[in-house]
């Protein structure tokens, strides 16, 4: 933010709303597999909601799954005029391919991420090519994130030297 600001006060920073409620927000992988027919974008339109009545006009969602057609066209079907949702993703690879242009790019991400094909579709939009991980690392990638001992949607911040290794 100080790049681009030079503030003086703490008035002069942007304000910030951030709301995390991964207690009502469905498991986004379970709904693609189909074991859940509850689309998580419901409850993912009522945050972007909540976060419009705060008067917040950019939001960004901060979870690969959610942004699949299937949860993301839902998430977004009722944005109050004025709010954007940034697509993850999508800017992703567009700026990716702004700095790497025809850059071979290596995805990792949860299996359902992958098996999903967001990040290939989106970056092969952009003249980017996706490399995935072999069947092996992939298996190394989805237990170092949802291991209930030391996996990344478990601690995070910072990550347990096993999550690491992995």
């Amino acid at each position: 933010i100080e790049k681009f600001m030079k503030p003086s006060t703490d008035q002069d920073y942007p304000d910030i709303a951030h709301l995390s409620m991964p207690s009502t927000v469905g498991d986004r992988s379970k709904f693609l597999r189909g074991e859940t027919s509850k689309n998580p974008g419901i409850e993912i339109s009522q945050i972007i909601n909540r976060l419009a009545n705060l008067e917040v006009k950019v939001i960004g969602i901060a979870c690969n799954t959610a942004h699949h057609p299937r949860i993301h066209n839902r998430s977004i079907e009722s944005i109050p005029e004025g709010v954007e949702v940034i697509h993850m993703i999508e800017a992703a690879a567009r700026g990716l391919s702004i700095r790497y242009p025809k850059a071979k790019v290596g995805v990792m991400a949860t299996t359902a991420t992958i098996q999903s094909g967001l990040y290939h579709m989106h970056l092969r939009k952009y003249g980017l090519t996706p490399i995935q991980p072999s069947d092996e690392i992939q298996e190394k990638i989805e237990d170092s994130i949802y291991n209930p001992n030391l996996g990344l949607k478990i601690r995070s911040n910072p990550a347990s030297e096993e999550a690491k290794d992995i």
